[in-house]
């Protein structure tokens, strides 16, 4: 069970009346647990892909103020970027993936 630590201390000082109680309650912090990972994943895709559009603006303002070593510059860096990001975003929703197809 992936609890938090303020729900270990909830547990701990709760008096539960049987089994099925407990379980119910096992039940909700994993299903709220599994909501926070969720919404973490959503959040890191939406900056991920925020940071994909800006970056290629930059590169257009840039030309347009006529930058020409900063648009070189960051011409340089954009597929290390582009592929860094794509992997950082991949590996952990792969992870995730991964960990809740092992638990059921």
């Amino acid at each position: 069970m992936n609890v938090k630590q303020e729900n270990i201390k909830e547990l701990q000082t709760k008096d539960f009346e049987s089994d099925e109680d407990f379980s119910r309650y096992k039940q909700t912090v994993e299903l709220a647990n599994q909501d926070e990972r969720f919404e973490t994943q959503k959040w890191i895709t939406i900056w991920v892909a925020f940071s994909f559009v800006i970056f290629p603006l930059i590169i257009v303002i840039a030309g347009l103020l006529d930058y020409n070593k900063t648009i070189e510059s960051l011409v340089d860096i954009a597929p290390s970027y582009f592929l860094g990001s794509t992997g950082i975003i991949s590996i952990f929703i792969g992870a995730e993936a991964y960990k809740s197809g092992k638990k059921g």
